[in-house]
């Protein structure tokens, strides 16, 4: 399932988790949308995401490049 429109950290992880899981290829993840707290403040949702970096670096060594 995609992630559309909740997105959270624990989400996005166990989108990326399912992925490599199924023997997709780990090379492009797109975390899209609801990611700030509203347009145009580039920076994490501080309730939806707690660990921002701990989640890129995951998502990093899992083989994934992250685009927002």
């Amino acid at each position: 399932m995609e992630v559309l429109f909740d997105q959270t950290q624990e989400n996005v992880l166990n989108y990326a988790e399912n992925i490599k899981k199924n023997g997709y290829p780990c090379s492009l993840l797109m975390i899209d949308d609801k990611w700030m707290d509203y347009f145009g403040k580039f920076k994490f949702h501080s309730g939806r995401f707690t660990d921002p970096k701990g989640m890129l670096d995951k998502l990093h060594e899992m083989g994934f490049k992250v685009i927002l």
